[in-house]
């Protein structure tokens, strides 16, 4: 009888912690998985050209790291507001509007919050946006975590593909066809994270255009927009004045503070009181010395950033010319962001097989293009925010495969 009453209470507390049913339509990250088999590959003394996270192999700015410190020695390492500092969140202001071009009257202080990263942010305009079954309609290839953290909110992706010969952007009419009476919102990502495919000015105003005739904003992740190359201009969502527009953004990819977790929220003020009453219950705030070390990135900007984009050039021109040397592949040359979308169907294998390929036989480590959609079949994505010997070894390595 004890052993039966314990087995009882075993499996009485076993459905008490059972998961909830949302988790079971979320994915592990692509990116982190393959890094967890590179750490091992590399831990066996293997030499590996590591091309998987997209994280800037630059160190933090100096003067970002001093103000950081600075922070400390003043002790400001207490909470802060919810919505951000106001020296930062001022800040952030004057920067939209004199570098990204934006009207003031969409950029006050009162328009922005500050987040604990990009992702948070994204998760609190979803939380705040959708009830249970709302859609939210994704250009692919994508970014896997947006369709994981539009289910986290009880809500349902609906995918618009693409693929290369239309430049890795579906159309307008695509994607007004992929519309229904559930579609809340649409999420785009620009430039775009993995095929460094970019939406242009005109493309934007009729996505706009389209959100406003069907009273649905649009989330414009712009995380990676001042990583342009060649004559490409980049143009903000919100450049169009449009009370429809979201903008997501950080500092993580462009001041090399992926560690630090600072992203931000620009938006109309309704969504941003709504936000913020997110991060009251979530996050609280996010790191105080991480914003006052914000501040410092932002007002100083030119002082290390031009320098990146230079290194970013370089590393571009030579990976993507290094594959179009070798007859196996070929890539999608991007036009922003720090990926190429290596085509690799003529190794005649799955993307996710080609991953396994390419680690084991040419010591190379790729994101399998699946991970990204539907359309990334047949590639993999390569990340050139690393250094030039590790895309010389890479080049080296895949030319015997």
């Amino acid at each position: 009888m004890v052993l039966y009453r314990s087995s009882q209470i075993f499996y009485l507390a076993r459905d008490m912690f059972s998961m909830s049913k949302r988790l079971d339509s979320i994915a592990n990250s692509a990116t982190m998985q393959m890094k967890e088999r590179v750490n091992a590959v590399k831990a066996s003394g293997v030499k590996l050209a590591d091309l998987t996270v997209g994280e800037p192999d630059f160190p933090t700015p100096e003067l970002v790291k001093q103000a950081a410190i600075e922070a400390i020695n003043k002790n400001l390492t207490y909470y802060t507001s919810a919505s951000g500092i106001p020296d930062l969140r001022n800040e952030l202001s004057q920067f939209l509007k004199s570098h990204n071009k934006i009207d003031a009257s969409l950029v006050g202080p009162e328009n922005v919050l500050v987040t604990p990263g990009a992702k948070q942010g994204l998760f609190y305009v979803l939380a705040s946006l959708l009830n249970e079954g709302d859609e939210v309609i994704i250009p692919e290839p994508c970014w896997v975590s947006y369709g994981d953290i539009t289910k986290l909110n009880g809500g349902a992706t609906v995918f618009v593909q693409s693929s290369e010969k239309s430049s890795f952007i579906p159309s307008i009419s695509d994607i007004r066809f992929a519309m229904t009476r559930r579609t809340r919102a649409i999420l785009i990502n620009n430039p775009v994270n993995p095929t460094g495919a970019f939406y242009e000015k005109e493309y934007i105003r009729e996505l706009v255009e389209l959100c406003e005739e069907r009273g649905i904003p649009l989330i414009s992740d712009e995380i990676y927009s001042d990583i342009m190359f060649d004559d490409n201009k980049f143009y903000s969502a919100m450049e169009t004045k449009s009370q429809s527009v979201i903008l997501l953004s950080g500092l993580s990819k462009t001041a090399a503070m992926t560690g630090w977790r600072l992203g931000y929220i620009v938006a109309e003020n309704k969504l941003i009181r709504d936000c913020v009453k997110m991060q009251q219950q979530t996050a609280t705030c996010p790191s105080s010395i991480t914003q006052y070390a914000a501040i410092a990135a932002l007002r100083n900007y030119e002082n290390y950033f031009p320098k990146m984009l230079i290194e970013y050039k370089k590393r571009r021109r030579m990976l993507v010319d290094g594959i179009r040397n070798i007859p196996k592949f070929s890539c999608f040359e991007p036009k922003g962001a720090f990926y190429v979308f290596m085509n690799v169907s003529k190794l005649g294998v799955s993307s996710e097989e080609a991953t396994s390929l390419l680690l084991e036989k040419a010591h190379v480590a790729s994101v399998s293009g699946s991970a990204f959609g539907k359309s990334g079949e047949g590639y993999v994505r390569l990340s050139f925010a690393t250094s030039e010997e590790n895309i010389e070894l890479a080049l080296s390595n895949l030319t015997g495969i």
